[in-house]
């Protein structure tokens, strides 16, 4: 949330809850913190997201592994759960 909210911030990447990269505003890119638990905790997240943003309900799942998102903000929320990776991964773009 604290992410979503800076200005700063242009893009946030995560492989899995805790590799998480941040591009700021200008190109920078830093580390970022974790955006859960755990990997459990990271795809229940976007799970809730998936079912709460957006104009419509949508599911993120073993069918459903895809997932493409408007949030609020304007900005795009993309999720891959792949079969062959053990950990969600997240892209937020500007």
């Amino acid at each position: 949330d604290q992410l979503l909210a800076d200005d700063r911030v242009e893009n946030i990447v995560a492989n899995g809850f805790d590799q998480v990269t941040v591009t700021e505003v200008g190109g920078r890119r830093i580390p970022g913190p974790p955006l859960a638990d755990s990997d459990d905790d990271f795809e229940n997240r976007i799970r809730q997201l998936a079912a709460t943003a957006g104009r419509t309900e949508r599911r993120f799942d073993d069918a459903h592994p895809f997932l493409d998102l408007r949030l609020a903000d304007g900005s795009r929320m993309h999720a891959v759960k792949a079969a062959i990776l053990h950990f969600p991964i997240l892209w937020r773009c500007r």
